[in-house]
């Protein structure tokens, strides 16, 4: 390790040596932007991999099953809650009738 931190401060005190600080900062902002477009390709290449591989598809499908098993988990509470009261109203009803 100790080697290689040697190695990389000789290098930079050379980078320095024979660089101005115009250079230094023109090669600096060119290596920035270099890779940024390498990142950017990088984003897409992987993007492109999870279309072809059918694995954004997946993922897709996943999410959508989950939000309608939450779906059809809120109509069956309230479907549950709508026969218990309707079984209610139907007792009342019986209730009503018996008495009359």
């Amino acid at each position: 390790m100790e080697k290689a931190e040697k190695s990389a401060e000789k290098a930079k005190d050379k980078y320095k040596e024979n660089f101005s600080e115009e250079a230094r900062s023109n090669i600096e902002s060119a290596a920035g932007k270099a890779a940024e477009t390498v990142q950017s390709g990088v984003d897409r290449a992987s993007e492109k991999k999870r279309e072809l591989t059918g694995e954004k598809l997946i993922q897709e499908l996943l999410q959508r099953l989950e939000k309608q098993q939450e779906y059809n988990d809120l109509l069956a509470s309230k479907l549950e809650g709508a026969l218990h009261r309707i079984d209610k109203l139907e007792d009342e009803v019986e209730q009503l009738r018996k008495t009359h």
